[in-house]
């Protein structure tokens, strides 16, 4: 049996395989400087499509959705 920093590290891995893009490098960095505040946003989304009862793949449509949205919404931030 494997131990649970083993499969942290398993699955880190494949989370860096499938982020491979621009978009997904970029959120792996902000993870890795806010880990405690994405986790929070991680679970906050999990708990949302778990109450409005989606499957896997409607939930992934549904990000894919979300990902429009934002591209059209979004703007680069102003630097203070």
């Amino acid at each position: 049996m494997r131990k649970g920093s083993e499969i942290e590290t398993m699955l880190n891995e494949m989370v860096k395989q499938r982020l491979s893009d621009y978009d997904g490098k970029t959120f792996l960095i902000h993870m890795h400087q806010n880990g405690q505040a994405d986790s929070d946003l991680i679970k906050a989304v999990l708990e949302l499509i778990a109450y409005h009862e989606l499957s896997a793949t409607e939930a992934k449509g549904f990000l894919e959705y979300m990902k429009l949205v934002v591209d059209s919404t979004s703007y680069p931030r102003l630097e203070k």
